[in-house]
């Protein structure tokens, strides 16, 4: 079977990240350029995306994973750190529920454990229809601009609308279907690696009750800290963080126990945001943490922002 295409730079632990729905490995190149003085870096292109637009991509969340393990396995990485966002975050924990022993650490980004996200800005059935009547050029045009808070006027609008069109109508209507077959909340409970979730306030696809799921289902949930500076990645503890503008990327780079950049070194848009961090709706006494974010969460996590 054709190998996945990957990127891959640096020298050090391995850390693998995953790309979602419509991406690809170009996603990442401020996470390489930020990582990989310190890490091996390693970015696939799931199957049908990227540069693996060439290969057929599965209809299953569980298929993807298993390409990504072979394609590590032949890499001989045994063991890695994992970080996976939207759709790359539900392959990431079918990764973890396929070879639980091989994840030493995971963040999950934007995501959450159903396939048929609760709350998303239309729903399943609406993307595939949509899909069908007016293309994928149309439809990658549409999505991509979901994902930033201005819209086709973001900075990165160009690179995420590139990839989009890369994907053909095969892989488009696969993954949704992937999607709608995928549910991983049974699986929670049995995740022992330590793990930080994040999710933006202004995330269109998924809305709160996705990474509260997640809070609440697995093992030694704890509330991250009030500042993102300080939320921790403990073992045996998953940690929430809140997103403040300019702070998030310090948790993920905390957890993984990576140098900071100063934080003059931030990009100058991240600082401006100054959007309302709203509360999630919980009776737990538990989640102290407000988890929200300064910015859209696809705004960050599409970008690919240099200060992971």
């Amino acid at each position: 079977m054709p190998s996945l295409s990957c990127k891959r730079m640096g020298t050090g632990a391995p850390l693998v990240l995953v790309h979602g729905y419509l991406g690809g490995s170009a996603m990442w190149t401020g996470q390489i350029a930020r990582f990989s003085p310190s890490r091996d870096v390693i970015c696939p292109d799931l199957a049908g995306f990227g540069d693996s637009a060439a290969l057929t991509a599965p209809d299953s969340i569980g298929a993807h994973a298993h390409d990504v393990l072979a394609l590590l396995d032949r890499m001989s990485v045994r063991e890695f750190d994992l970080l996976g966002h939207s759709m790359g975050g539900m392959v990431a924990q079918e990764m973890v529920r396929l070879a639980p022993g091989r994840i030493r650490k995971l963040v999950l980004y934007g995501t959450g454990p159903q396939g048929a996200m609760p709350g998303r800005f239309e729903t399943i059935a609406q993307s595939r229809s949509g899909l069908l009547r007016d293309g994928i050029a149309a439809t990658a045009r549409r999505i991509a601009a979901t994902w930033f808070l201005h819209g086709e006027q973001a900075a990165a609008f160009g690179l995420c609308h590139a990839l989009g069109l890369q994907v053909s109508l095969q892989t488009a209507l696969s993954s949704l279907l992937a999607w709608q077959g995928w549910d991983g909340r049974a699986a929670l409970k049995a995740i022992q690696s330590p793990m930080l979730v994040i999710w933006g306030s202004h995330d269109r696809s998924y809305d709160w009750s996705q990474p509260e799921t997640l809070w609440r289902s697995i093992p030694g949930g704890v509330s991250g800290s009030r500042s993102a500076s300080r939320a921790q990645c403990s073992s045996g503890k998953t940690a929430y963080l809140r997103c403040a503008a300019g702070r998030f990327p310090k948790g993920i780079a905390g957890c993984l126990r990576v140098p900071l950049p100063a934080m003059g070194t931030y990009p100058s848009w991240l600082s401006r945001q100054r959007h309302p961090v709203s509360r999630p709706k919980t009776t737990s006494i538990r989640l102290q943490l407000a988890v929200g974010s300064g910015v859209d969460g696809f705004d960050c996590a599409r970008i690919g922002l240099s200060c992971f």
